[in-house]
């Protein structure tokens, strides 16, 4: 067993999952982060307990639990697997935290905070794929498509077998937190017509809701104030 590699994840992890939004929300609100807006403890969420000042807050802290993770391994001389390892640990601990039973965010800003270290081009990358999204208001889509391009970006530019490794199962992992959505915003998949499209049709769509949270990161059609894209 790499040792080096274990203290690598375990560091990582604990890092990863202090689980900002939460602590924010029930500081400066009072409030349970997972029982308003799309009930995601991440940044985005944060719009509907503080507004934009605690979301920008959030998702820098976010970022950087992400690239402090990696870093410290760095400096630590544990070597790039350990760094890889340490990327892939930080973002499961925001997403599954020890500390709200498993529960957590989308991991999208701590992934970033992973590429300022591992893969700085690959950042601008992402970062540019989110700032057309946001242009032309399908960030959930192009912040998709940025993640999982990523590894045959890293390929083409010979980062190293270790890089694209990591970068591939952060873009599984974010499918899978995709996919899993926030279970108190989750609309059952027998009862998937379209949350805003007149009355929903028992048996129907079950394919249509998966394909929505992948590409759009929600149950619905269109998003709502209960239910908004929650990318960190």
């Amino acid at each position: 067993m790499n040792w080096t590699w274990v203290v690598a994840a375990a560091l990582a992890y604990l890092i990863g999952s202090f689980p900002t939004a939460y602590v924010v929300a029930l500081r400066w609100a009072g409030v349970d982060i997972r029982t308003v807006g799309s009930g995601n403890v991440g940044g985005s969420n944060m719009r509907a307990v503080q507004g934009v000042w605690a979301t920008i807050a959030v998702g820098v802290i976010d970022l950087l639990k992400g690239a402090g993770a990696v870093w410290l391994t760095v400096m630590m001389g544990l070597g790039t697997g350990a760094a890889c390892v340490a990327a892939v640990a930080v973002v499961v601990g925001h997403d599954w935290s020890v500390w709200l039973s498993l529960q957590g965010g989308r991991g999208g800003a701590s992934s970033l905070g992973t590429l300022l270290v591992l893969f700085p081009l690959g950042f601008l990358w992402v970062v540019g794929f989110m700032a057309i999204g946001k242009l032309t208001r399908s960030t959930a889509v192009l912040h998709l498509c940025g993640v999982i391009t990523l590894p045959a970006v890293a390929g083409l530019m010979r980062q190293g077998n270790g890089i694209v490794i990591t970068l591939t199962v952060l873009a599984v992992i974010m499918v899978i937190k995709r996919l899993e959505a926030n279970q108190r915003f989750q609309v059952p998949l027998e009862m998937c017509n379209g949350l805003h499209a007149g009355p929903m049709k028992v048996g129907t769509g079950r394919a249509r809701v998966y394909g929505r949270r992948l590409l759009l990161d929600r149950d619905s059609r269109w998003a709502s104030d209960s239910q908004s894209s929650a990318e960190s």
